[in-house]
């Protein structure tokens, strides 16, 4: 009888992962539960794997835009990661026609100064100021008896 023996030898991966700094622009207004805040800044991905806390409680992520397609391909072409520094003309390049925005919905949490966080596949955000509006109260009938 003959007896095989399979040998597997497992090479050790390379687990080296990309991580961004996240910045976002405090929005100059705040929002009351319900409504819907767009704030600027980035990097940003989708929004399937884009979380956006306000007080710790997570919002729902309405739209993810990023009109960088200029700056993507500067970056592309120069070799350079996606986040980071680059050369100084695809920073240039960036910094001034790359617009990235995210909309949300405020969820219910009690209105006055908090913050807003954001996760995503580049990183997490430093807490970013927010104001928590009162929500306005329901519209009283103006018609008489």
């Amino acid at each position: 009888m003959f007896s095989i023996g399979l040998w597997l030898a497992c090479a050790e991966a390379d687990t080296t992962f990309l991580q961004c700094d996240l910045a976002f622009v405090a929005p100059t207004v705040g929002g009351a539960p319900g409504t819907e805040v767009q704030l600027v800044g980035g990097p940003l991905t989708e929004a399937y794997d884009t979380i956006l806390r306000v007080s710790g409680v997570d919002a729902v992520i309405q739209l993810v835009e990023r009109d960088c397609e200029t700056c993507d391909d500067c970056r592309a072409e120069a070799g350079c990661v996606s986040c980071g520094t680059c050369t100084d003309a695809c920073d240039e390049t960036c910094a001034t026609e790359c617009v990235e925005t995210l909309t949300f919905v405020v969820p219910a949490v009690d209105p006055g100064p908090t913050s807003i966080v954001v996760l995503n596949s580049w990183g997490v955000s430093p807490a970013v100021p927010f104001e928590v509006l009162a929500a306005a109260p329901p519209p009283t009938s103006t018609t008489t008896p």
